[in-house]
């Protein structure tokens, strides 16, 4: 059974109906659910998510977000410090990871998920986790 690490552009993407993404992303969950595979995300996701509805007072998008997170059942991963460690040597390892990136990252592979959705490109070099960009889907 896979483990799938979301990253906030994905969640963006389907709250937001992005018309461009929407449907790459909504295709990719639903054949994730077909596959029996765990979803999850960390606590950092739902901290980069909602700060923009906030500041645009939409609580509209931030009950849609929390209700993708229910209805599809994703787990919520914490930061550890396990995970910190991780992301400092991610950033050690690989020039120009950002911080907020590596511990993503390290908190999916630390969690034991086997791929991490993003639309960050960047991320594609990262060889720990197999990363999946939105736009190549």
């Amino acid at each position: 059974m896979a483990r799938i690490f979301f990253d906030t552009a994905p969640f963006i993407y389907l709250v937001e109906n992005h018309s461009g993404y929407y449907q790459k992303v909504a295709d990719y969950l639903t054949q994730s659910l077909t596959d029996n595979a765990l979803l999850e995300t960390s606590v950092l996701t739902y901290t980069e998510f909602c700060a923009k509805p906030e500041q645009l007072g939409r609580p509209d998008l931030l009950l849609d977000f929390d209700d993708l997170l229910r209805d599809f059942d994703f787990q919520m991963r914490e930061i550890t410090l396990g995970a910190a460690t991780l992301a400092y040597q991610l950033q050690a390892k690989y020039a120009g990871l950002k911080g907020i990136d590596a511990m993503q990252i390290a908190t999916a592979v630390n969690s034991g998920c086997d791929v991490f959705l993003t639309n960050d490109k960047e991320l594609k070099h990262v060889r720990e986790i197999q990363v999946v960009v939105v736009a190549e889907l």
